[in-house]
């Protein structure tokens, strides 16, 4: 038996979009290993952070708007912000994973 890949009427595949200014970022995959090495890349500092935004964001950056707070966050960052997770929604996430973009560049205050 052969499988393809398909979308079935009804149930059409979903672009991500940035939550801040409605940024089309595609179909993004939300691979745990992608956000483990953005994580990773946080704990590194910030020349692993802007090593990992220039390998996994370049094309994207410039779909946001020049105003948009989330346009450094990578897309599978803006693919993993859904629905809730323990206490936060899709937007409470997105803003928290800004504040730790800050941090790890040493722009925020502990706490």
């Amino acid at each position: 038996m052969t499988m393809h890949a398909m979308a079935l009427p009804g149930y059409q595949i979903q672009t991500t979009k940035c939550g801040y200014c409605e940024a089309d970022l595609g179909l993004v995959h939300r691979q745990r290993s992608l956000l483990n090495a953005w994580e990773d890349a946080l704990l590194a500092g910030p020349a692993a952070i802007d090593s990992h935004l220039q390998q996994h964001n370049t094309p994207y950056f410039a779909r946001h708007t020049s105003g948009c707070p989330f346009r450094e966050l990578p897309p599978a960052v803006h693919a993993s912000c859904t629905s809730y997770k323990g206490d936060m929604d899709a937007w409470g996430q997105l803003i928290d994973a800004r504040k730790k973009l800050d941090k790890a560049r040493g722009l925020e205050p502990d706490g």
